[in-house]
Order: structure tokens, then sequence, then C-alpha cells
């Protein structure tokens, strides 16, 4: 009975056949650039936290409160806003033109409506909490499809520092005017770093845009960032239980709410160890640009709108173009109590 060839060590063949030789010496050099390239992340990243500085939070403004309701929070959701990308008249049928300059003004339009409904309904409810859903799309990385770095108004560096710093000093003004302040962060597809599927899903623009924020906004006691790893994070708010997620993984067959309801049906399921027996109360995306808002039995769904507006890729993939809108709802113990859509025009 012949037994059994024993296996050959790998580096010892190397010494004799020279496939094998090359084959070694091609793995330890995408070693050595892999490791280079994760060291390059870190630099960056480092290097740039390194040079933001801390704002001094403002002082709370005091506001008498007539209302004698069940206290509520306002959320205020904020997504798809690509500062730093570029749309021309002529890619939107001269629907829409987009920069960094007009998505400032935009945005400051967003928030101005924003604090001026949320005192409007301090009138009838109390309401001392804001939290702000980053469902991202804020930067835009130069490879997400084909021609993506000729489309930007900044590169994607300026837009991380710019975006990050806008963010940050708006919401450190609010602090002044809400006595706290959360914001809940998940991650998304257009601050890739690279094309999709050669890309570490942590490597993201986004990301570092948010890391930013933190760092501007550690010295204010009334701001608290969290950052979430993955693209769903499962929060609360006012005890009920709310999935946010940028959107960009739904599995999509025809259209966009479909998508939606499909993802809100099977969730209850997929965050059952985080949800440890209670329900899920409401679901949050991005990512698709239109503003809707619908239920799924006891679930809300709400897809936000953008801040861009029509671009050129929705006009040829989607053949449509959607009003740039934002949505802030009112979270009460039992249900979303108020909602609307900001026009951001």
């Amino acid at each position: 009975m012949r037994g059994r060839r024993k296996s050959k060590d790998p580096i010892q063949e190397a010494d004799h056949n020279p496939t094998i030789a090359a084959m070694i010496r091609i793995q330890e050099q995408l070693e050595k650039r892999l490791a280079k390239a994760e060291a390059i992340g870190d630099i960056i990243k480092d290097t740039i936290l390194s040079r933001v500085i801390s704002v001094t939070p403002p002082k709370l403004e005091a506001r008498e409160s007539f209302a004698v309701t069940d206290p509520e929070a306002a959320v205020s959701i904020w997504s798809d806003l690509h500062f730093g990308e570029k749309v021309l008249p002529i890619d939107t049928v001269g629907a829409n033109e987009y920069s960094f300059e007009e998505a400032k003004r935009r945005f400051a339009n967003l928030v101005r409506r924003t604090y001026r409904i949320i005192t409007m309904q301090q009138v009838l409810c109390p309401i001392d909490t804001l939290v702000i859903c980053l469902l991202v799309d804020i930067a835009s990385g130069e490879c997400i499809y084909p021609g993506q770095a000729f489309r930007l108004d900044l590169n994607v560096m300026d837009q991380a520092i710019s975006g990050g710093y806008l963010i940050a000093d708006t919401i450190n003004e609010l602090s002044g005017k809400i006595a706290n302040i959360r914001v809940e962060c998940v991650a998304g597809n257009h601050g890739r770093t690279a094309p999709k599927g050669f890309h570490d899903p942590s490597s993201n623009w986004d990301m570092i845009l948010y890391a930013m924020i933190k760092e501007r906004l550690k010295g204010n006691t009334h701001v608290n960032v969290i950052v979430h790893e993955g693209t769903i994070a499962l929060i609360d708010v006012m005890g009920r239980n709310i999935a946010i997620s940028h959107g960009h993984k739904l599995v999509r067959s025809g259209m966009v709410e479909t998508a939606m309801a499909r993802a809100a049906s099977n969730w209850p399921d997929l965050l059952r160890h985080k949800l440890q027996g209670r329900s899920l109360n409401a679901c949050f995306f991005g990512h698709y640009h239109t503003a809707a808002m619908f239920e799924i039995g006891s679930i809300d769904v709400i897809a936000n709108g953008s801040l861009i507006g029509g671009t050129s890729l929705s006009v040829q993939g989607n053949r449509r173009i959607n009003e740039p809108k934002q949505w802030l709802v009112g979270i009460h113990p039992k249900r979303i109590s108020w909602r609307y859509p900001i026009d951001v025009m």
C-alpha cells in the first residue's frame, strides 16, 4: 500500500519551482502595498483631525413655554446633501443648477426653516430635544460612476473639510437655541474611496467628515454625536424604536417605495437582537432623493429627499427631477405627531 504523499513546504518548493517562487514574491508585494495603503488612510484621517479646532458652545437662550401637553422631540433628517457636486442647467433641461455656494444657500434655508417650525411647535408642546439623522451622501467621491470626477465643484478632501466645518458650526449655533441635540450618523455610498466592490467599507469620506464634526463639537456638552458602524442603525427617540439607513443596500425591483416597504417588513426580524422583544416603530431612508411618507402596518416609513435636487444621473436614469426637500418630524412617545417636508429652495 502506497503511503500518502507529504505536502511540501511552499518556501522549500519555491527553491525548485520558479512559478511558485514568483507567486510568493507577488503575494509579498501585495501585502506590502496593502499595509502601505492602510497606513496612508490613517495618516490622512489623523492629519485632518489634528487640524480641527473645537468650537466654543454658545450660551443657551432662555425660552418661555406655554405648552401643557406631553413633551416631544423634533427629528430633522439630513441626507443627500452632496456638498461640492456640480450640476449645470444643461444637465437637467434647465431645471437645476448646483455648486458648493448653492449648497450653502440651500442648507442655510433648511436650518432656518427647521428652527422656525420647531419654535412654532413649542407653543403646542414642550420640545427641548432635536435629533439630527445624518443619512449621508454629504461628500461625493471621485469614482462613484464613470465621469463622476468631472461633476465635482470641489475635490473630495475639500468637500469633507468644508462640509464638516459647515455642519458642525451650524449644529453648534443651534445648540444655543435647543437644549439637547443628538446627531445620529450612518454610512452611505457616495463617500466611498474607490469604485464599487474595490474598497474597504470603512474607507469612506463621509465617515471622516463625521469624525471631524465629532472632534469640532467635543467641547459642547449640549451636543452628542454618535457615529454608527455599518449601514443600518437602531435609535431610540422618546421611547420609539427607529431604524435609520442611507438605503443604498436595499434590494430594488420596480418602485423605490416597494424596496422600502420590503425592508420595513423584514427589519423587525433582522433587528430582533437589538429590539429584544420591542416593536420597530419607524424606518428612515435617504439615497433616492424622493421625499415620501407611508405606513407598512404599524411602521412609519419616511423617504428623505435631497438638497441637490435633479442631476444628470436622475434625468438619464430615472427620467425625473425631484424638488429638493428634507423631512422634519415630531416624535411623541406614542406616534409621529407632526411632519413637514421642508422645501430648501
